[in-house]
Order: C-alpha cells, then structure tokens, then sequence
C-alpha cells in the first residue's frame, strides 16, 4: 500500500497542515525508503547522497483535497547551488502523479505553459499544475538547507513557513 494515500484517507478535518510519520512495518519509513516508495523515478541514491536521513513528510488539507509533501535537509557539507542542476531532473519524470495522494489530472499546460517559477518569499520555487483543481507539484530550495517537494503550491508555502 502507498503510506502517503494510507494517512490522508484517514484524514477528516476540513484544512490543516501537519507533519506525518511513515512508517513500514510499524518502522519509520527510511529516507531511501519513503523515496523508492513514492514510485515517481526520482534517483533515490541522489536523495542518500545529500540529505540527512530524517525527512519530514507532511499533508496539507484545503477544501480541494489532501496535499502530500515532503522536506529534506541537506547533510552540512553539501550546497543547494551546486546540486540545483541535479534535483531539477524532477521535471523530466512521467511519474509525478505517484506522490498525489489521489489521480491530480493530467499535467496543465494551459495557462502556465509547463513547468513555471512560483514566489515563495525571496526563493523561487518551480511548479507544474494538473487539472484538478488544486493539484500542483512544486518543489524548491529554501534557506539554503532544505529541499521541499509538494502536491500543492499553498502546501509548500506552508512547509517553509513551518521551517
């Protein structure tokens, strides 16, 4: 069973953010494990390689659905400048909708044309909408540490509000 749709099927208040613990055989969900879990061909040796093994998965909940995300924190002897080029390989997957907690649409190219930068605070995040309302994967680095991937834009405003 997918862990992210597992916990936001039993979710019921009407909108919230909180932070979720994943776990696999009453086990915390490793990182490389939550990363081979999602199913979306993200390189899950790259997400070893960089990131401190606590992550923080989290939903975000709006009148339009549950918004899985996740924030990552890079080990202290790696830069989010020089690794940028690696992590935005994300826009070349076909397996986004694997980390939606349900069927987002297809990917919108209407009024954004594709893949497009999204202002949070002074960063830049890069975002793709689906054609569910509300569906929107994003992902950006924010303070310099931490890598933080989303279903949704208001979600990922939230996480880096919550660092």
């Amino acid at each position: 069973a997918h862990a992210i749709r597992d916990v936001a099927q039993g979710v019921t208040s009407t909108s919230f953010f909180a932070r979720v613990t994943l776990t696999k055989d009453e086990a915390a969900l490793s990182l490389g494990g939550f990363i081979a879990g999602i199913g979306a061909d993200f390189d899950e040796a790259l997400y070893r390689a960089n990131f401190e093994e606590e992550y923080s998965a989290f939903l975000y909940k709006d009148a339009r659905g549950v918004w899985p995300g996740a924030v990552f924190k890079l080990q202290e002897d790696k830069l989010s400048v020089l690794l940028q080029p690696q992590f935005a390989k994300i826009e070349q997957s076909s397996k986004l909708k694997n980390f939606f907690a349900e069927d987002p649409g297809t990917p919108s190219s209407s009024s954004t044309g594709g893949w497009h930068g999204e202002q949070i605070g002074s960063e830049v995040a890069r975002a793709l909408a689906f054609t569910k309302p509300g569906a929107m994967f994003a992902y950006g680095w924010f303070h310099n540490s931490y890598f933080i991937l989303s279903t949704s834009l208001d979600g990922l405003r939230e996480a880096v509000r919550q660092l």
